[in-house]
């Protein structure tokens, strides 16, 4: 939901040409499927769309990205 959230503000802001934004999970249970429906729907309702494929974090997106962003201490560790 963060990276939804901040790319909708990115497209109001017309930034789209300064940023690349990806999502991804450090476990890989829910690979290839979609955002939890009541995350979608709590985003809808803002006006924001969720319409990315669930996927796990590889070795790449630290060469790829400027800074990954944890949403809490096991996802740090995980990336660690």
């Amino acid at each position: 939901m963060a990276a939804a959230i901040f790319n909708h503000k990115i497209r109001e802001r017309g930034l789209t040409a300064y940023f690349s934004v990806d999502s991804c999970g450090t476990s890989n249970y829910h690979n290839g499927g979609t955002a939890d429906p009541r995350s979608v729907q709590a985003a809808k309702l803002k006006g924001v769309a969720m319409d990315h494929c669930v996927r796990q974090l590889k070795a790449a997106d630290l060469d790829e990205y400027d800074y990954l962003v944890a949403m809490d201490r096991t996802n740090l560790q995980n990336i660690l």
